[in-house]
């Protein structure tokens, strides 16, 4: 979210995606200034929040990365045709102050799938959203980034062919979660203890 970048801003990085949708005018405003200082993408679902921002961004004489979002299993955000998604890569090649750059999923998947359940449904919700970036490309738009694939399927996302980011990084938090997964046991193990703990005071 915006407040996150910001921190991420100050604290020095200078590529950043912000994985939810900007709604509001005070918050466009807020990514613009903040795209005057690194390189700063947006999620968007929606033409109508596409034209916003880009009347912020041509207000603060900014340059503000599009991302479009691909409802894949969430829920939440994302457009859920591949002909919205081409509608709106279209728009957000066109609008000034817009820099479209390409299409990004975050999937979920419930309980502790073995890795061959994790590939199957992580694969085919990937896919939708490469299916999105393959009819954006056949309209003549360049797509340069697709971010997908998560913590439970960082090692799969790798894997397929077109995905460019990696947004696996919720076990990077000592999720628990994530203790079917062996290789993050750890992790999991770490945060634990932490909360076992106790401290004088709390």
């Amino acid at each position: 979210k915006i407040s996150e970048a910001e921190v991420m801003v100050e604290g020095g990085i200078r590529d950043i995606l912000i994985t939810s949708e900007i709604a509001t005018k005070d918050k466009m405003a807020r990514v613009c200034a903040l795209s005057k200082r690194a390189d700063v993408k947006v999620t968007i679902d929606d033409p109508s929040n596409l034209q916003d921002l880009s009347e912020s961004a041509q207000a603060f004489g900014a340059n503000v990365g599009a991302v479009i979002e691909v409802n894949t299993s969430m829920g939440r955000g994302g457009v859920r045709h591949t002909e919205r998604g081409v509608a709106i890569a279209q728009m957000a090649n066109s609008l000034p102050g817009i820099v479209f750059k390409g299409v990004m999923s975050h999937q979920t998947l419930p309980g502790a799938p073995d890795r061959e359940t994790r590939w199957i449904e992580g694969r085919r919700y990937i896919q939708m959203c490469l299916d999105v970036k393959d009819a954006i490309e056949a309209e003549g738009i360049p797509v340069e980034i697709v971010s997908s694939g998560e913590s439970w399927t960082y090692d799969i996302a790798a894997e397929i062919p077109g995905v460019t980011e990696i947004e696996g990084g919720t076990y990077a938090l000592l999720s628990t979660n994530y203790t079917y997964m062996t290789e993050f046991e750890i992790a999991a193990k770490i945060l634990g203890a932490v909360i076992s703990t106790p401290r004088p005071g709390i």
